[in-house]
């Protein structure tokens, strides 16, 4: 069932610092060739089976009005996979993520992070009404895994060819995302000592590291669809 907490009882929430908005993150690759070992490896170190997921990820952008402002970002993702008879879908996910921590010395990522149930067509309405614009969209397809607190998901990232028809995608890369992460309240920093050692319990399969995956979405053709 979906549940809607009020914005008073949200802002509350966040007051007593209960609500995740701290996300801690590390990210590395893997050729398609080698990702059957990595999965083998990680149901073997990880809590229960792994799930399938298949998702649809549209990124929209408010452009900074005054000089030097930063751009605003934020992602809604729907999941692709058939619905079995009798369940009900599970809503869109809208993601706000601000730039990363520049701090080297953390042994993570860390990034401030807000996610919230959504509506698709209300909410595409509801951006463009505050002026944000469509920047690009991608589907990814994979697998997730838990350990702890730690999600660790291995992703093939495919280029939509023409926009909005998620059925007409190519694979980007001859490579998979992998992505370890947690989202916390804040004060919770010691979460990251956590990721840090598991990931590194995966060496020499893949290196997961501090990595800035803004690169990956400036591969030419990512963004600029020209049937967009």
């Amino acid at each position: 069932m979906e549940q809607f907490i009020s914005h008073k009882s949200n802002a509350e929430a966040m007051v007593k610092g209960v609500v995740p908005t701290q996300e801690y993150y590390l990210h590395g690759s893997i050729l398609d060739s080698n990702r059957e070992t990595l999965l083998y490896r990680l149901q073997g170190s990880c809590d229960g089976d792994q799930s399938k997921f298949l998702d649809h990820e549209q990124v929209f952008v408010l452009k900074g009005q005054a000089l030097n402002a930063p751009d605003v970002n934020v992602s809604i993702r729907k999941s692709l996979l058939p619905v079995p008879s009798g369940a009900v879908r599970n809503p869109c996910q809208m993601r706000y993520t601000n730039d990363p921590d520049s701090d080297r010395s953390k042994p993570t990522m860390v990034r401030t992070c807000l996610d919230i149930a959504v509506n698709e067509d209300q909410i595409l309405q509801y951006l463009k009404s505050l002026g944000f614009s469509f920047e690009y969209e991608f589907v990814s397809k994979g697998y997730v895994f838990r350990r702890g607190r730690t999600k660790i998901s291995v992703s093939k990232i495919h280029r939509v060819l023409v926009k909005g028809q998620t059925e007409k995608i190519e694979p980007l890369t001859e490579s998979n995302l992998i992505e370890f992460s947690c989202t916390a309240p804040a004060g919770t920093e010691h979460l990251q000592d956590e990721i840090k050692a598991y990931a590194d319990q995966l060496k020499p399969h893949v290196n997961i590291d501090k990595q800035d995956v803004k690169r990956l979405v400036s591969t030419p053709g990512f963004q600029n669809n020209p049937n967009a």
